[in-house]
């Protein structure tokens, strides 16, 4: 799941919504909310789909679901494996907190962009929706539009330790 290089696109597939009751980025606030997740079977299965015939097919990179944390989470994670840092554009849709930390079911997935048409060319033709949010870097850092600047190695240790508090 971890990005594999510098200059791929990123994708994000899975339109975001205001989903953020019962989410991680609440429980910080001691706030459940009330929208929670409706997943679309159609829509999942749509994305699993194209999803799986993406990676038989070897036309993408790496690839995460959303999940717990939202898209920033998941880029997050992405970034560890290999430390390689990313810059995404938040979506203008939802505000920015609900677009990063809404936990809306969806994946994120890296392209090299000389497979980018024949990725964007299959999803469309699925009627999945999609969005390239960005791209990943040279630099060590996690870019999330002008709202997060942090460094992939900060990012990392504090996800790690976190990890090793909750299992203590």
């Amino acid at each position: 799941m971890g990005f594999k290089k510098k200059g791929s696109a990123i994708i994000l597939i899975g339109e975001r919504k205001n989903e953020l009751g019962g989410s991680i980025y609440y429980s910080i606030f001691n706030f459940l909310g009330k929208n929670l997740p409706k997943p679309d079977l159609k829509v999942v299965e749509a994305e699993l789909w194209v999803l799986t015939d993406l990676i038989d097919n070897q036309l993408i990179l790496s690839a995460h679901d959303i999940s717990d944390g939202g898209v920033a989470v998941a880029l997050s994670e992405m970034s560890f494996q290999n430390e390689i840092g990313f810059e995404v554009n938040i979506g203008k849709s939802l505000r920015a907190d609900v677009w990063l930390f809404s936990e809306t079911g969806g994946f994120v997935i890296e392209v090299d962009k000389k497979n980018l048409q024949t990725v964007v060319a299959a999803l469309s033709s699925c009627g999945v929706y999609y969005e390239e949010i960005g791209e990943t870097t040279d630099h060590q850092a996690m870019l999330f539009g002008q709202e997060i600047h942090m460094p992939v190695s900060k990012a990392k240790d504090s996800w790690q330790k976190s990890l090793r508090e909750k299992i203590k």
